[in-house]
């Protein structure tokens, strides 16, 4: 049967296949139309001719087979496995290596969500919440309800704490608080990232504790990550903080421009740093200067809620700048970085491959 195909160049800008792409047409069309010849079956038969001209068992009742039919046989099966080879179809050796998986995809929780100390939770609408409360004043001695916030993945949160404290918690992140500060300390419990702009309250201090650093302030904007061991860290936009490592053994104090970060398990290190990248979530932008490929993965990883995975391990050290909205769809960020020289990004349902 003979396939009619019409093509209609509706679009001037129709991508035509190149000559590559058309012997590869041409190739899957002939093996589709091309009947497999059967190699099994054309020795078979050659083989009985071979024994019907050589019966008998004296050299004078064997008849000789002329050489130009023997030949000629032979040419057929080669000619005949030549085809059996061209049209079967041709395996491309994939690359088997699984890669590097730096993130790994969660259970899909889509809201954010307010757990108070009895274990009630209750599910969020809105984005703007505030603990302030018309009560002028709080007994140190009266023990407060603790409270647990939580973002999903895809998720943050703006908070306003009793005291005035504003916090932008990011997606994949945990705050715990109490409904209302009492005591010589206004100590939250953080697991992810946040940014805080702590109410000044100088006999008051505020404090930030993670598990792998506390940090003390008075009134300050400042950002704490503290998602892993791997990347842990305080970065510093005003005023000063104390820091002091989980062991204990680390006291230091930073100044504004500078991020202290936590290097698993060993000394904080510090280092000056552009901080207009940590005032850019709270405003809803991804925002990445001078950031190796692996750190933005994670982040979009995070925020999407994606598997990260890198077939080769040499592209995680690669640097860029790169800004983008976080209401853009995953597909929409992904087409803007791959449009960069140096970079393959292959989008999955459940991961994000660099190739």
């Amino acid at each position: 049967m003979t396939d009619n195909i019409d093509i209609e160049a509706r679009n001037t800008n129709l991508l035509l296949p190149n000559d590559q792409e058309q012997r590869d047409i041409s190739s899957a069309v002939a093996r589709r139309m091309t009947k497999a010849p059967d190699v099994d079956a054309a020795w078979t038969d050659f083989k009985k001719v071979v024994e019907s001209q050589a019966e008998g068992s004296h050299p004078s009742n064997r008849r000789t087979i002329p050489s130009r039919y023997i030949n000629a046989v032979l040419a057929i099966a080669a000619a005949c496995a030549i085809l059996l080879i061209w049209i079967l179809p041709k395996h491309t050796e994939k690359n088997t290596k699984p890669g590097i998986t730096i993130l790994a995809k969660t259970t899909d929780v889509t809201d954010v969500t307010m757990t108070s100390h009895d274990g009630h939770k209750q599910v969020l609408d809105g984005k703007n919440v505030s603990f302030q409360s018309s009560k002028t004043s709080v007994s140190e001695k009266e023990m407060p309800s603790i409270i647990l916030m939580t973002t999903p993945r895809g998720k943050d949160c703006h908070l306003t704490l009793s005291d005035g404290t504003t916090v932008w918690m990011n997606a994949d992140s945990k705050l715990e608080f109490p409904e209302h500060f009492s005591g010589a300390r206004r100590t939250v419990r953080l697991t992810g990232e946040a940014y805080f702009e702590v109410a000044k309250d100088r006999k008051h201090p505020f404090v930030v504790e993670t598990e792998f650093f506390t940090t003390t302030v008075l009134g300050t904007a400042f950002n704490v990550r503290a998602y892993s061991a791997n990347n842990a860290s305080v970065a510093l936009v005003e005023g000063s903080v104390a820091l002091k490592n989980a062991k204990g053994d680390q006291q230091l104090v930073l100044t504004p421009g500078h991020i202290a970060t936590y290097m698993k398990g060993k000394r904080m290190d510090v280092a000056a740093v552009d901080t207009y990248a940590y005032t850019q979530h709270k405003e809803g932008y991804f925002y990445f200067h001078d950031v190796t490929m692996r750190d933005i993965m994670v982040e979009l990883g995070r925020w999407y809620n994606k598997t990260v995975v890198f077939e080769n391990p040499a592209d995680m050290d690669l640097r860029l700048h790169f800004v983008a909205e976080r209401k853009q769809s995953l597909p929409q960020i992904i087409n803007s970085l791959t449009e960069m020289d140096g970079v393959d990004i292959q989008l999955g349902s459940n991961e994000i491959v660099v190739k």
